[in-house]
């Protein structure tokens, strides 16, 4: 007997996994919108109100030679116009606004009222002046009807002083502005009122500029002829109801303006995709040895099942 080989089986080689990885496509980034800040105004609520205030300084100066710097600081009366002999009489008249009214206030109104108890004319143009130099008020009280005024006391206004008499007007018969404030046609006895623009753009000045309220002065519309002088009511004045008042109109805002964002697109990009491992596949090498393996296997159990060689 020949003894028969036994063919040796090569070992088959091993086709070896390379992992691969791909990339699992996710979905494509695009812009997401999403809302910023723009500032937009809300609204605010605006108080309006008004304050009546009371003179807190008013006298009369007299131009009269006989009677050099006669003042009348705290009489009940006050005066405009010229008297019998032509000599001009011309009243001083201060309101504490900026004591009166809130700050970041904007006047919208100004109304200032006089009571006229005597005249002695007819009707007569009374114009309203800002006063441009500080000035005070004394102590002289004039007697009887008040028209001549009396001697005057220290601090007392007068046709020559502004502070009698340390402090001289620049112009004698006091220091005012050329701008007409507001003026009046003045008859017969009763009240009358002074206001316009001007007058609200005084009075936002003295709350502005505290510094420099030195209130009006009021005078006869050309000073000319004579007995138009009329008499008004001071804020000594007996009766109440016949002083000076100044109505001041007023608003001003409640609370600070706030900002409102509203939405405006911008673009948000999402996370990118992240790439995810898969199964490994086997490569074309790879699959050409299993073929060349199954081949020899195949050739190798049908000779074994043949039997031995002879």
């Amino acid at each position: 007997l020949t003894p028969t080989n036994t063919p040796t089986i090569p070992s088959a080689a091993t086709a070896t996994q390379t992992p691969t990885h791909t990339t699992t496509n996710g979905p494509t980034a695009s812009p997401t919108l999403t809302p910023t800040a723009t500032p937009t105004q809300t609204s605010v609520p605006v108080y309006d109100g008004f304050v009546e205030l009371p003179a807190n300084r008013d006298a009369t100066i007299y131009s009269d030679p006989n009677h050099v710097d006669n003042a009348n600081s705290v009489g009940e009366h006050l005066f405009a116009g010229l008297n019998g002999h032509g000599y001009i009489r011309r009243a001083l008249i201060s309101f504490d606004v900026q004591g009166a009214i809130p700050a970041g206030t904007m006047v919208t109104n100004a109304e200032l009222t006089l009571s006229m108890t005597r005249t002695s004319g007819g009707n007569v143009v009374e114009d309203l002046h800002r006063v441009t130099t500080p000035w005070q008020e004394g102590t002289s009280d004039a007697p009887g009807n008040e028209g001549s005024g009396t001697t005057p006391t220290t601090n007392d206004p007068t046709w020559n002083y502004s502070v009698y008499n340390t402090t001289s007007w620049t112009t004698v018969g006091g220091d005012y502005s050329g701008t007409l404030s507001a003026t009046q046609n003045v008859n017969g006895v009763g009240f009358y009122k002074w206001s316009g623009v001007q007058m609200v753009i005084d009075v936002q000045d003295m709350i502005d500029q505290s510094s420099s309220n030195y209130g009006w002065l009021l005078k006869q519309q050309g000073e000319t002829g004579d007995t138009t002088a009329k008499r008004f009511s001071s804020r000594q004045n007996a009766t109440t109801a016949e002083r000076p008042v100044l109505r001041i109109e007023y608003a001003y805002p409640t609370s600070t303006p706030t900002q409102t964002p509203t939405g405006t697109p911008t673009a948000t990009v999402p996370p990118t995709a992240t790439p995810l491992p898969n199964q490994s596949v086997p490569t074309s090498g790879s699959w050409s040895i299993l073929v060349l393996l199954g081949v020899i296997s195949l050739a190798l159990l049908s000779r074994m099942r043949r039997g031995p060689s002879v």
